[in-house]
């Protein structure tokens, strides 16, 4: 049950990856309010790192207190 869990939860992390990175690259390529997108493209790339840090946490029980700081201080820099 733990390694079918492992890798469909990796499944679904590697489609968030690649579709929160495509949506970060339109933000990017499409740069016409800045003050505005910087903000936008912080807050997108709190996908694919609560989603990593989701299979990290599943994967290493004994190091998700680290890996939870880590989000955590990611969250708290987008919302500064």
């Amino acid at each position: 049950p733990e390694f079918a869990a492992f890798n469909s939860a990796g499944t679904f992390v590697l489609i968030t990856v690649v579709m929160s990175n495509f949506q970060i690259y339109r933000q990017l390529t499409s740069w016409y309010m800045p003050n505005v997108q910087k903000f936008v493209v912080r807050i997108l790339w709190m996908v694919p790192l609560y989603a990593v840090q989701s299979w990290l946490s599943l994967r290493f029980h004994n190091a998700r207190i680290y890996i939870d700081t880590l989000r955590d201080l990611y969250e708290a820099f987008v919302i500064q």
